[in-house]
């Protein structure tokens, strides 16, 4: 008598590694997604990342350059760092505009509570030279 082999006994080796991969993706690209979500709240909320964007949406320079109303891009990026003295952070922004695209720098430290720009600065697809929002 001759028994048919079914696929699961005869493929037996493959079940367990295809069920860890059918789980362990799922699961680490949630908790991927996570951290990214986390942290581009993080620099969205923060203090330095508002005054940053208010200062962009007033610039006259920028508004007749990429138009308004300005836009920042998903991707901010930036580093925060805590030390003793204070906080300092580094961002950078992508702007978008009717008229075209730009990207804000942004370095500051915040002592006593008070956040103070060492850079802010935009620039622009369309030039060579920075817009420098803090000697304007």
């Amino acid at each position: 008598m001759n028994a048919r082999i079914t696929w699961l006994r005869y493929n037996w080796k493959w079940l367990l590694p295809m069920a860890a991969l059918g789980i362990f993706v799922p699961v680490t690209t949630c908790i991927l997604v996570t951290v990214l979500l986390f942290s581009f709240l993080a620099f969205r909320t923060s203090t330095i990342y508002k005054q940053t964007m208010a200062a962009v949406r007033t610039d006259d320079r920028l508004i007749e350059l990429i138009g308004s109303p300005v836009q920042p891009g998903i991707l901010v990026l930036g580093t925060f760092s805590r030390h003793a003295s204070g906080t300092m952070v580094n961002l950078t922004i992508p702007l978008y505009g009717p008229k075209g695209k730009a990207t804000a720098f942004a370095v500051g430290s915040k002592t006593g509570g008070k956040w103070k720009f060492t850079t802010l600065q935009v620039q622009a697809k369309d030039r060579q030279d920075n817009i420098d929002l803090l000697n304007s």
